[in-house]
């Protein structure tokens, strides 16, 4: 880990892996902090009804945008890539933000049919706009990789992500208290993503947006986007089936709380594949000479990491969380063997190539196998 946080100070790739590693970290400090706070695992189950519903609309979209976006910018002409990246940011929020709405109009209905709960959360309409200005907002560490190619900018918003969110969020709570507290810090911290966002566009001067290069865009992302949902149906079905079976928001902070992967392995694994696209497309041999070794670190970093959590994972929810949370730590348990997995990156070979039609019939079969 000490080469890796050097190497990252001079390599935008491994800087990049660290921000997302930081974007998580600061996910699961807030809710190590939520039960420090005294919050029942009721109002913690709402809390994660809020994340659970941005998951959707992050699967949905952004994901498969972000990924398109980095595959294609490294194909694309010096002069063409600042449309593109403001091509990216509009797409991006045209997309989410008619999603959200479309979640929105169907209040009563189409929310609790995705949770697999009776009740539509509290706050939606605060929380659909909170994720419409985080996802977007996110499309920064993307820029800062793909555009300025910059370590250094990277690790100071590594750094000031959980931070920001920590400060905001728990601020919140201090000041409105409770969930009202919570969605208003959100949303000051997706606010202050929104505004970083916009300023990264207006020092490139790209608020550009062209049509051949949204549809150029679009080809590469569709079938990232299903990808990603289908690959994501898999962990959703999971938790809407807590949701749908129990109707009980303990149960289901419960099930959230435990149903993760190894802290920072998702993140990294991510991060990696992304970075590691625009090499596999400029130069195909070198790219997957780096990706081998890469990948191979990673393995020597988190399988031993996952072994030793599955032995102490119990005392170590109890001291993080209460005791409340024993059947969260059996949980983890299971989804740590979900790391065996996660180190062969056939999908980002798939991308580079252009074949990213053949990934949708591998997510289908992942589904129905899950399911």
């Amino acid at each position: 880990m000490k080469n890796l946080l050097r190497a990252g100070l001079d390599d935008p790739k491994r800087a990049f892996q660290l921000t997302a590693i930081s974007r998580q970290a600061g996910a699961i400090l807030v809710s190590i902090l939520l039960v420090k706070l005294g919050w029942s695992t009721s109002e913690v189950g709402i809390f994660e009804q809020w994340f659970f519903i941005g998951s959707i609309l992050s699967y949905t979209f952004a994901v498969g945008i972000l990924q398109g976006y980095l595959a294609l910018i490294a194909e694309v002409p010096r002069d063409a890539r600042r449309t593109l990246t403001g091509t990216s940011y509009f797409l991006l929020l045209g997309l989410i933000g008619s999603f959200a709405v479309i979640l929105w109009l169907g209040g009563q209905g189409l929310v609790p049919l995705l949770l697999g709960h009776a009740d539509t959360p509290p706050f939606i309409g605060l929380v659909l706009i909170f994720f419409v200005l985080h996802l977007t907002g996110s499309l920064v560490s993307y820029i800062y990789l793909a555009e300025h190619q910059s370590s250094r900018l990277l690790i100071r918003y590594g750094v000031g992500y959980p931070l920001l969110l920590v400060v905001t969020v728990v601020g919140g709570i201090q000041i409105k208290g409770g969930l009202e507290g919570a969605i208003m810090g959100l949303l000051v911290f997706a606010l202050v993503e929104q505004m970083l966002c916009i300023a990264v566009l207006y020092d490139l001067r790209a608020f550009h947006v062209d049509r051949r290069w949204a549809a150029k865009l679009w080809s590469r992302a569709w079938p990232l986007c299903l990808y990603a949902v289908l690959g994501a149906v898999g962990l959703l079905f999971d938790g809407w089936l807590v949701n749908n079976h129990y109707q009980d928001t303990s149960v289901f902070a419960l099930f959230r709380y435990g149903a993760r992967e190894l802290p920072g392995s998702l993140a990294m694994a991510g991060a990696f594949g992304a970075a590691m696209l625009p090499l596999l497309v400029r130069d195909g041999n070198k790219g997957l000479t780096r990706m081998r070794i890469g990948s191979l670190r990673l393995m020597h970093l988190f399988l031993p990491l996952a072994a030793l959590l599955m032995a102490l994972s119990q005392p170590i929810y109890r001291f993080f969380y209460s005791a409340s949370y024993n059947e969260s730590a059996q949980i983890f348990m299971i989804y740590l063997l979900l790391l065996l997995s996660r180190w062969i990156f056939g999908h980002t070979v798939m991308i580079a190539k252009g074949q990213e039609r053949i990934l949708v019939v591998f997510s289908i079969v992942e589904v129905v196998i899950n399911v």
